[in-house]
């Protein structure tokens, strides 16, 4: 290549072989050679089906390791998945009991059993208990001694706080006597 000044351009000039080469005739009426590339199909490596064996050990090694490192999110959220429905268990006993004694003109109590594992639906006086079972790691971790009565006017005697709680946060559960239910997430 050189610099052409005329036309301020590079202009590529063909050398000549070199004369040591040695000249190929070829029979009068031969097609010439194509001018591009030479042909693909006559250097084609046989075709490949499936995966090597390299391919499957890293894409196990990525999904295996994707899932450990997901495992501890998706065990907190399990945690937090039983909280609410522990939570939303209660909160609806409690809501049940003030219904019931607001519909029924008679008072309702909601129980809570000292371990902390069990609470009962809403009883009246002289039927028998049926408790309610938390999800597994929810227990309570405090509760009024005495059991919450609701009352046919809707308020409830002693009022109390309840807090639900798998030792990760937990649900803190407050019932006024006016009877008003109202929780909050404890963090």
């Amino acid at each position: 290549m050189s610099w052409d000044l005329e036309h301020e351009s590079w202009i590529c000039r063909r050398r000549t072989p070199p004369a040591d080469l040695p000249k190929v005739d070829r029979p009068r009426g031969s097609p010439k050679a194509p001018a591009g590339p030479p042909s693909l199909t006559a250097a084609r490596r046989p075709q490949q089906h499936g995966f090597q064996l390299l391919d499957l050990m890293l894409t196990c090694l990525l999904v295996a390791f994707l899932a450990v490192s997901g495992l501890p999110f998706l065990r907190d959220l399990s945690l937090q998945q039983k909280q609410v429905a522990a939570c939303d268990l209660f909160v609806s006993t409690l809501s049940q009991a003030r219904s019931l004694a607001i519909f029924r003109n008679l008072p309702v109590e909601v129980l809570v059993e000292p371990p902390g594992r069990f609470a009962s639906s809403a009883r009246f006086e002289g039927e028998p208990i049926v408790w309610r079972l938390l999800p597994e790691p929810v227990v309570f971790q405090q509760f009024p001694r005495r059991s919450v009565t609701f009352h046919p006017r809707g308020t409830a005697a002693p009022g109390g706080t309840f807090v639900l709680s798998t030792g990760r946060g937990g649900f803190k559960i407050v019932v006024a006597v006016s009877g008003r239910i109202r929780w909050s997430r404890l963090r």
